[in-house]
């Protein structure tokens, strides 16, 4: 039907109404469109084409003139218009699920009533600008298509339906809100329907175009935000709640804020970051510089959950938050972020996190990647929740320095602090069966408190650097391990210290070594200290066991001055001073195990051109000691006979079944001698040493030593060692 003039229904009394199930009403520029014009009309549109010309003069217009009532029923079809109005008399609009498509600029101030007969409302912008100044009710929703922006301005709107933004800008503006505490209606809609959504699709935007659409920061509301890829939710310069985000791949950004205590936004409940594609969380100043975010609850402190899934299928991360997240507006501060889900959150952006509660990382990886020296966060700090695999809930820095000094730390069983390369130092460190880590070249990790482990604990990384800084490592519980695979320095002053105490056990593992300025030292308050792996190098210092257990099970122990205690040494390499002979002295007892190997050197004939090993209590020898000629020494050259080099001496010494010469680096080409011997001489002060002495023949010789040993089983051997390997003795 083409109406070159007006098309009224409800001109005359006694009028009803129509409908439109289909087909096309076209209304020329001319004409314009009357629903109750002076009588009552009624117009239910459930399908077809109802086209008002632009240039129309009223366009579509209820209730014109006296005695009109006009109700307009859009539940199907199309209604494409640029002109809606209500005359003098009543009008209605109720919009259930058809298309009000904008055929040029569109502003109406009529009210419409949302009923969800046939689904959503659908209003298609159609590349125009359409703004909405009446209140929006009912219980149907709202969907916007089409290019161009839909601008809601009445605060006072309470549809309970969902909001699907489809294509284009919806945009809120108006009044300053001052809906108070939990309001029922909004821009957006009621806030307090249970499980609204407002949901934002790939390349449309929702602008929040005034204050608390959601009610102000005290409120609790129901309704939540939907930003799917290619989405964006934006501000300018507004303050508002969002209660369980949901971003799946889409943008929320913060263009500034109301002022510095009600900043951007407040992020409330659970921000569920899901989809296919990574999302953000970004900021700028185009508006202010007030484009913080808040996490917590309504009053006191609080906690924001982020729950990222691996929305990208791989490492990188998932969620990127670069704008500022700091405490929530209750006051009192100490507003905590929790992040779970297998996915990778990552702290970004210019400047420092001020949030000031706890972080705490259930599950996946939190990366830090803030600008070096920059707080990534400024609380403390607990990763793992002691569910799950060790490695399902780490932290990794992406640039050093991220964490505040002061913070306390708490690694879990399922926890792993990554360093990634990067150096760090960090405050009170708790590992409880927890792991510090690095899986990327190399890094420094600097103690500004204690270290504190318990249950089996690590702190790993080939190459890698763990600065003590004078503080103490504790290692609770009898039982309890924390093995060091990094290498241990003290550079808080010389000489350098390591400190160990509570009754587990520490054990220096793998490729670490032990050093730092000057003389260094171990100092063990309790429990146990085991060397199984790397280099220990205490250039000239001493191990201080204060009656605890020192032990060298593999790797390699050297430049010791002094062990005041006992040392157990079941395996590895005890060096007395590397190619620079000297004394050791250990106070207590030295056990040698099978598998351990203690080295001499011997660089002539005198006192001071070889090692000693001055023990206080007893040595029991059962391993290899091994010797090394240095300098091109040989013994025999210079003329000098009868030499002979006591570098073990001991309150008692006894030899076990697996004692042997290692000799393949002594060697002779010009001496008439041609092999090694050693025997337990009593030195007739209450002290015995093993001497060692050369042979002039290869030939196996045993040979007693003092009268009186032979009663303890001390033995004197001479052994070919033409092939310079160790020949097990016999004990005689």
């Amino acid at each position: 039907m083409n109406s070159g003039h007006d098309f009224i229904i409800g001109f005359t009394s006694g009028s009803t109404g129509s409908t439109q199930s289909g087909g096309t009403i076209n209304v020329a520029a001319a004409g314009s469109y009357f629903v109750g014009a002076f009588a009552t009309g009624v117009m239910t549109q459930s399908g077809g084409l109802v086209s008002i010309n632009s240039a129309s003069p009223e366009g579509l217009r209820l209730g014109h003139g006296a005695g009109g009532n006009g109700t307009y029923n859009l539940n199907g079809g199309t209604l494409e218009l640029s002109k809606l109005s209500i005359g003098t008399a009543t009008g209605t609009f109720n919009f259930g699920g058809g298309t009000l498509k904008a055929n040029g600029t569109l502003s109406t101030s009529v009210p419409m009533s949302l009923t969800g007969i046939g689904g959503n409302a659908t209003v298609d912008s159609n590349g125009n600008s359409v703004t909405f100044s009446g209140a929006l009710s009912g219980v149907g929703g709202l969907t916007k298509t089409g290019t161009g922006t839909l601008t809601l301005s009445n605060e006072f709107s309470s549809y309970a339906g969902n909001v699907l933004i489809s294509q284009g800008t919806l945009d809120t503006t108006g009044p300053p809100a001052g809906l108070g505490l939990n309001p029922t209606t909004g821009q957006l809609g009621n806030p307090q329907t249970v499980g609204r959504t407002v949901t934002v699709s790939n390349g449309a935007v929702l602008r929040m175009g005034d204050n608390d659409l959601f009610g102000n920061h005290g409120s609790t509301p129901n309704a939540s935000v939907v930003i799917d890829a290619g989405g964006l939710v934006h501000n300018g310069g507004f303050y508002n709640i969002l209660q369980n985000l949901t971003l799946n791949g889409g943008e929320l950004r913060a263009n500034g804020g109301a002022n510095a205590s009600f900043p951007a936004y407040f992020l409330r409940g659970t921000v569920t970051v899901g989809g296919s594609q990574a999302s953000t969380i970004t900021a700028n100043t185009s508006v202010n510089s007030f484009n913080q975010i808040q996490l917590g609850v309504a009053a006191g402190a609080g906690t924001t959950t982020f729950n990222v899934a691996n929305a990208t299928g791989d490492a990188n991360s998932d969620l990127t938050v670069s704008a500022v997240l700091q405490d929530g507006p209750a006051g009192g501060g100490g507003d905590n972020l929790t992040k779970t889900g297998v996915g990778t959150m990552e702290l970004a952006g210019a400047s420092a996190n001020t949030y000031s509660g706890l972080t705490s990382v259930n599950d996946g990886t939190l990366a830090l990647n803030k600008p070096a020296s920059t707080n990534a966060f400024a609380g403390n700090l607990v990763i793992g929740d002691t569910v799950g695999l060790m490695g399902s809930a780490v932290v990794r820095l992406l640039n050093p320095e991220q964490i505040p000094d002061g913070s306390t730390i708490t690694i879990n069983a399922d926890g792993v602090l990554d360093l990634f390369g990067n150096n760090e130092t960090v405050g009170p460190l708790t590992l409880a069966d927890g792991k510090v880590d690095c899986t990327s070249l190399t890094d420094t990790l600097t103690l500004d408190g204690t270290l504190t482990s318990s249950g089996t604990s690590s702190v790993g990384g080939a190459n890698d650097t763990l600065d003590v800084n004078g503080q103490t490592v504790t290692v609770t519980n009898l039982g309890d391990t924390l093995t060091v695979t990094r290498n241990i320095v003290d550079n808080s002053a010389a000489p350098s210290q390591l400190v160990k105490s509570g009754g587990g056990a520490l054990e220096i593992a793998g490729g670490a070594t032990l050093g730092g300025p000057g003389d260094v030292g171990i100092d063990i308050q309790g429990g146990t200290v085991s060397i199984t792996g790397g280099t220990v190098d205490l250039q000239g210092g001493n191990v201080q066991t204060n009656g605890n257990m020192f032990n060298l099970a593999g790797g390699i122990l050297q430049n010791v001055d002094t062990i005041f205690g006992t040392l157990n040494q079941s395996g590895g390499t005890l060096i007395n001073s590397l190619n620079s002979p000297d004394t050791m002295t250990i106070t207590g007892d030295y056990t040698l195990g099978p598998l351990g190997t203690f080295v001499v050197d011997i660089a002539g004939n005198f006192l001071g051109d070889y090692d000693i090993y001055d023990v206080g209590g007893t040595a029991n020898l059962d391993g290899v000691l091994k010797i090394n000629l240095l300098g091109g020494f040989e013994p025999g050259l210079t003329g000098v006979t009868g030499i002979f080099w006591d570098v073990l001496v001991a309150d008692m010494i006894t030899i076990g079944p697996n004692f042997s010469l290692d000799t393949s680096m002594a060697q002779f080409t010009s001496s008439p001698y041609r092999g090694w011997a050693y025997e337990i001489v009593d030195l007739g002060d209450g002290r015995f040493a093993l001497r060692l002495f050369v042979t002039p023949e290869p030939a196996s010789v045993l040979v007693w030593g003092v009268a009186g040993l032979a009663a303890l089983l001390y033995a004197r051997r001479r052994r070919p060692e033409s092939t310079g390997k160790p020949v097990a003795p016999r004990r005689r």
